[in-house]
């Protein structure tokens, strides 16, 4: 009874891993783009995840970087770096890329929030 019990939750625990596992390599690039934005930014509001996802501005973040696939590719290459770095106990060899500025703004959209949208 106690191996049935054991089997089925051996069982239970690998279907979870292959769900997770599919999860992370189908929304990839979104963690990374994410990663970035906490690792740049500290912390992030709801409304800043939806603008990475969205491409847009948000209150402290501008996701329109995030849609640019080249920045992307090159958050790849550091995680892959960072990894590695890992790996090794050394240093990451290349720096964290910076998001583009966008060549554009819509009209009414600030480069950076405006004081009164930090919360000061």
């Amino acid at each position: 009874m106690r191996r049935a019990l054991a089997d089925r939750i051996e069982d239970n625990l690998d279907r979870l891993l292959r769900q997770v596992t599919d999860i992370l390599r189908d929304n990839r690039d979104e963690i990374l783009c994410i990663a970035h934005a906490l690792e740049t930014h500290k912390t992030l509001t709801g409304e800043d995840i939806a603008a990475i996802f969205e491409h847009s501005q948000g209150p402290l973040v501008d996701g329109r970087p995030y849609g640019d696939m080249s920045f992307v590719r090159q958050l790849e290459e550091y995680h892959t770096s960072a990894m590695q770095a890992h790996r090794e106990h050394s240093k990451v060899r290349m720096t964290m890329p910076a998001a583009p500025k966008p060549l554009w703004l819509p009209q009414g959209v600030a480069a950076t929030p405006a004081p009164d949208q930090l919360g000061r």
